[in-house]
């Protein structure tokens, strides 16, 4: 009988530690990556300023999906007068996890989409930046900072309401959003609609979460704030009168602003007046408050611009001194939208809010807001009926902020 020796039993070697898993950014890479102790980021994360994260990779089979949303797409009771389509008698069927995986390719589709909507405009959304960063992490959000995942998040959410991907919509023949085949006067897009629907609700209840996560509301950035913007205005659609998020962003800015912070750059004071007049019409169409004071537009927007009276007495004289005056409705949008801004608020304050419902009507403030309608409609059909709003010399037009007086005579006069 073979025993083992003493000197055996006495070398048995100690077991190695075993290798810690690579981040998912040299994963993504698929290059070698040297671990460091808890805390502290590889080698490559920490020289290219991104997140050091290792996502833990379940082993054996996935589990079941068992949540599977079925929609079927009803057909219409009467097709579209003076549109040639059929009704629609497909039934698709989108099967959605409860959460959605975003593989870069989407990512990249989604954050394209943006420039599909007017809000991209925002002055805190610095797209250049996030599209930089989404590029280091090589579109996989998990990778990027918590308030840039947010807003990329937020992004995701708002772009999946119009996007053509088959993540989203399900099998589609779609190509892009200048396809002849699919958008055309009098199509009937329904059936696109109905079927982005779950993957939608579910990126927005991705991107709510983070942002409670990262307690975006409670810290000031200008990330935050565009996170915020976007978050209100993924939930304009709900009919709820609570607005947390727009409180958020609104706040931010005044903050922001008060900083001197984000650095003002040519037109950008229009793209404050711009953000504070989409929030006053927002408002007023849901009967709340106009949360932008008036303080807060003289802080954002730079001074207060000509009295209404005094704007069209200026374009007037512009109009009248030459049939060909350029650019005459590029003078009048900037103080148009602070003084928007301002009838929206005493609207609310004066005449329809719930204080001024509860007391007599003050007709002076009826009054004074009748004629400042007057006047408005009065700039619009001057700034319409204008023979020649281009340019005679081909300039670039340029919008007037605050210090850039309304001059009498036209250009070149």
């Amino acid at each position: 009988m073979n025993l083992p020796s003493a000197s055996t039993s006495a070398c048995v070697e100690p077991m190695k530690r075993k290798k810690k898993p690579a981040c998912d950014a040299c994963k993504a890479r698929r290059v070698l990556c040297h671990r460091q102790p808890e805390g502290i980021p590889c080698p490559r994360c920490a020289e290219k300023g991104i997140l050091c994260k290792t996502t833990t990779v379940q082993r054996g089979r996935p589990r079941r999906v068992d949540e599977v949303a079925l929609v079927p797409i009803s057909e219409p009771s009467s097709p579209s007068p003076g549109c040639g389509n059929p009704p629609i008698s497909v039934r698709a069927c989108v099967e959605l996890s409860s959460t959605p995986d975003l593989s870069p390719e989407l990512v990249k589709h989604l954050f394209d989409c943006l420039q599909h909507f007017p809000e991209s405009q925002n002055m805190f959304f610095r797209s250049d930046a996030l599209r930089t960063a989404l590029h280091s992490a090589s579109y996989q959000l998990s990778l990027l900072p918590p308030q840039p995942h947010v807003l990329a998040a937020c992004i995701c959410a708002l772009s999946a309401s119009i996007s053509f991907h088959p993540s989203i919509i399900g099998p589609s023949t779609i190509a892009s959003f200048t396809d002849p085949a699919t958008f055309f006067a009098g199509a009937d897009l329904r059936e696109y609609g109905v079927r982005r629907a779950p993957m939608y609700r579910a990126l927005y209840e991705r991107a709510f979460a983070l942002a409670c996560e990262a307690r975006i509301h409670v810290d000031v950035s200008e990330d935050n704030a565009a996170s915020c913007f976007l978050l209100d205005l993924l939930e304009r659609l709900n009919a709820a009168p609570s607005r947390p998020w727009v409180a958020s962003f609104v706040s931010h800015a005044r903050i922001l602003g008060g900083k001197g912070n984000p650095r003002r750059r040519p037109g950008e004071w229009n793209h404050f007046n711009s953000v504070m007049f989409a929030e006053a019409l927002a408002a007023m169409a849901r009967r709340t408050p106009v949360l932008f004071t008036y303080n807060d537009q003289l802080l954002l927007s730079g001074s207060e611009p000509p009295a209404l009276e005094q704007l069209l007495q200026s374009l007037q004289a512009m109009s009248q001194a030459s049939k060909k005056v350029a650019h005459l409705a590029f003078f009048a949008v900037w103080p148009c939208m602070f003084h928007v801004t301002r009838l929206a608020r005493d609207l609310h304050d004066k005449i329809s809010g719930d204080y001024a419902r509860r007391h007599p009507l003050a007709e002076g403030a009826v009054i004074h807001f009748l004629s400042s309608l007057s006047i408005l409609q009065s700039i619009l059909s001057l700034v319409l009926m204008h023979p020649d709003l281009s340019s005679a010399n081909g300039d670039t037009p340029v919008l007037r902020g605050p210090g850039e007086e309304c001059p009498i005579s036209p250009p070149g006069g």
